[in-house]
């Protein structure tokens, strides 16, 4: 079984470092692979101008209503620790190239708090490391950033979540820029799992002596799903309105699966059709779109997104 230090005497962590969750102290723990229990990771998007956040989580682009340029969404990382023993952790994610990834800002400063108790001596000490890799697309949030005393490794100098839940604020915050010029499709923002040293990392320490690594695999972390479209949502005809047969279109691209050539639908109206976001075109966006359009001429100034969401509480 691979071993680590993972009582560490120094865990200052650098860009150059990022896999180091590992140091000098005396005595060492095992490594351990992973147990029934792990905590999640997961991106959650922020209402953002020109975005609308469908009921699955996904995000909605209509870029042909968009400004021109580059509109700029924000998400938010989470870090759920329903048994609050993480003790430090390494949240590295990547975007396709259409998603720009454009900074990754301390919650600290868009809520006015850090989602741990610096318990240490000197608490500006305790840094959260954030950075932006422009060139690979990629971000990183390391907790903690500090020196430890190697004379009192407590529990408490580690990573100390806060608040009623673990996933009640986030980890990080971070912008990203979608050109009104993309290609119709589905992108995705990705924790980064797979390449050793270069991914997400999470240290379990449960108590004052003992530690062990969570390395989570992809099936263990969502991916944040962008839709982009020219079409608003729910216009499978491309038409600018939603009526009975964008209904029957995108009842015909469940039923038949077949490929929207075949029935002679552009890819920005597939992309229209999935009004649920569920990644699938199927009966229940059929339905929705039709709830809307026979219940619209009592409902003023309800987008088809703000009905859904209500419809499927």
């Amino acid at each position: 079984m691979r071993k680590t230090f993972a009582l560490l005497s120094s865990f200052v962590i650098s860009a150059a470092s990022l896999s180091a969750f590992s140091g000098s102290a005396e005595s060492e723990t095992e490594t351990e692979p992973k147990k029934e229990y792990s905590s999640k990771v997961y991106f959650a998007a922020q209402e953002s101008e020109g975005f609308e956040i469908l009921h699955s989580g996904r995000v909605y682009f209509n870029k042909s209503a968009a400004p021109e340029g580059e509109s700029t969404l924000r998400v938010n990382t989470y870090l759920h620790d329903e048994n609050n023993i993480v003790g430090g952790c390494i949240l590295k994610w990547k975007a396709d190239p259409t998603v720009r990834l454009v900074q990754v800002i301390s919650p600290k400063d868009v809520y006015g708090y850090l989602p741990y108790i610096p318990n240490i001596p000197n608490p500006d000490t305790y840094k959260l490391f954030l950075h932006t890799d422009t060139e690979d697309n990629t971000q990183t949030a390391t907790y903690p950033q500090v020196q430890l005393d190697p004379n009192d490794l407590t529990k408490d100098y580690f990573f100390a979540l806060t608040g009623e839940a673990s996933d009640s604020y986030p980890m990080a915050v971070f912008d990203t820029a979608i050109s009104n010029s993309a290609a119709s499709g589905t992108y995705s923002i990705d924790f980064m799992t797979e390449q050793w040293g270069n991914r997400t990392d999470i240290i379990y320490k449960p108590d004052a002596n003992t530690t062990y690594e969570y390395l989570p695999e992809k099936d263990d972390v969502p991916s944040q799903f962008i839709n982009i479209s020219s079409n608003m949502l729910g216009d499978v005809d491309g038409s600018s309105a939603i009526d009975g047969s964008d209904a029957t279109l995108a009842l015909r691209l469940y039923a038949y699966a077949s490929s929207a050539a075949d029935l002679d639908i552009s890819t920005d109206g597939t992309i229209a059709a999935d009004v649920d976001g569920n990644g699938a075109v199927d009966g229940s966006d059929a339905t929705l779109i039709l709830k809307y359009y026979a219940n619209a001429p009592t409902m003023s100034d309800i987008s088809l997104n703000e009905f859904i969401n209500e419809s499927l509480k």
